[in-house]
C-alpha cells in the first residue's frame, strides 16, 4: 500500500497528504455564519449560500450532492477561498449532525452565479474521524479546526456530555500547488519527488502509474506526463519524506508505513481509488531453527488481533484484509 506526500497537501497511491501542524492549549472560534459586506456566508439547506437581509432567497454557491450536509462555514476579508466542513451519513444511520465530516474549499469570486462543487482542502486521514469547526487565522496564513475521534470512547465534557476526544489543530495555508488529486501529479509545473528504478518503492511506483495509464479517467500518457515532472530520484522513502518535509518538491509517493505517527501531523492523506491500490507483500513463516515452539508462538501472536491492531497503527494492512 502506497501514499503520496505533498508540500502543504499530499498525494498518495493510498492517500493524498496535506502540511498539518499539531496545535495544542487553544480553542478554535468558529461560526456558522460569516460577514461580508451586505451579506451573510453560511450554510442552509445543506449548501453553502450568501444571505441577504433584502433578499427573499439565499444565493446558493454550492452544488452538493445529497446526502452530503454543509454546516461549519468559515471566511476571512481578503482571502478568496471559504472553507465549509461537508458529512454524510454514517454507515451506521447516526443523524447527520454528528456524522463524520472532511473541510472544503469553495471559490468566491465566481460572479456568474453557478453553483460549484467545493474542492478537498482537509480529508479524514481516518474514517473514524471527523474533521469540524474550520476557522481561518486573522492573516489568512493557517486554519485552524476540530479533530475528533469518533471510534475512542467518549469523553465527559465541560457541559457535562459525553463526546469523543478531540484536539484542536492548525492547517498551514500553504500549498502551492494546489494538489488535490492524483491527476494533479500529471500537470504541468508540478514538482514529483521519486525513488530510483532499482528500489522496491520505484517498482511500486511504476505498477501505479502504469494503473492510471490503463484507465480513461488518466489517460494513457498519465505515467509519461508524470515521469516528465520528476525533479529528483532518491534511494529511500525516508530521503523522499524528507525532500517534501524540506518543501523541494510538492509531492511524492510513499508508503503508507513512512508515514508514522511522529510526522503524520505534518501531512493530510485524501483517499485514491481502491482499483489503483498497490500492497507491499510481507510473508512470516516457520523457519528450520531449534526453537520451533518459540517461532510458532512468535507467528501466532503476529497473526492475533492485539498485534494486528499494533500494526494497524503503523499503516499495514490486517493480513485477514489483504487482497489475494
Amino acid at each position: 500500500m502506497t501514499r503520496v506526500l505533498a508540500q502543504g497537501v499530499a498525494l498518495a497511491a493510498a492517500a493524498i497528504l496535506a502540511s498539518c501542524i499539531s496545535w495544542g492549549g487553544a480553542a478554535a472560534q468558529t461560526a456558522d455564519i460569516a460577514v461580508a459586506p451586505g451579506r451573510l456566508l453560511g450554510a442552509t439547506r445543506f449548501q453553502l449560500a450568501w444571505l441577504d437581509w433584502d433578499a427573499p432567497r439565499p444565493v446558493f454557491l454550492t452544488a452538493l450532492a445529497n446526502p452530503a450536509v454543509a454546516h461549519d462555514v468559515a471566511a476571512l476579508p481578503g482571502v478568496s477561498t471559504a472553507l465549509v466542513s461537508v458529512s454524510k451519513p454514517a454507515t451506521d444511520g447516526r443523524n447527520w449532525g454528528i456524522d463524520p465530516s472532511d473541510i472544503l474549499g469553495v471559490d468566491l469570486t465566481n460572479g456568474d452565479g453557478q453553483r460549484v462543487q467545493p474542492r478537498p482542502v482537509l480529508l479524514r486521514a481516518d474514517p473514524a474521524e471527523s474533521l469540524s469547526w474550520p476557522t481561518w487565522w486573522p492573516d489568512g496564513s493557517a486554519f485552524v479546526f476540530q479533530r475528533e475521534d469518533e471510534a475512542a470512547p467518549a469523553v465527559q465534557s465541560p457541559d457535562g456530555f459525553a463526546r469523543p476526544p478531540a484536539r484542536i489543530e492548525i492547517a498551514p495555508r500553504d500549498n502551492p500547488a494546489q494538489i488535490s488529486s492524483l491527476q494533479d501529479l500529471a500537470r504541468p509545473g508540478v514538482k514529483v519527488v521519486g525513488a530510483q528504478a532499482a528500489v522496491p518503492i520505484g517498482a511500486y511506483t511504476s505498477q501505479l502509474l502504469q494503473s492510471a495509464s490503463a484507465n480513461p479517467t488518466y489517460g494513457p500518457d498519465f505515467q509519461r506526463r508524470v515521469e516528465a515532472n520528476l525533479v529528483s530520484r532518491e534511494d529511500t522513502v525516508r530521503q523522499i519524506v524528507a525532500k517534501i518535509q524540506l518543501a523541494e518538491a510538492d509531492a511524492a509517493i510513499v508508503y503508507v508505513t513512512d508515514v508514522t505517527p511522529q510526522i503524520a501531523d505534518q501531512f493530510v492523506r485524501i483517499p485514491l481509488p481502491d482499483t489503483l491500490q498497490v500492497a507491499a507483500r510481507y510473508p512470516i513463516a516457520l523457519g528450520n531453527g531449534h526453537n520451533r515452539a518459540g517461532g510458532e508462538a512468535f507467528v501466532a501472536f503476529v497473526e492475533s488481533a492485539p498485534a494486528q491492531q499494533i500494526l494497524a497503527r503503523w499503516g499495514f494492512i490486517n493480513a485477514g484484509d489483504a487482497a489475494p
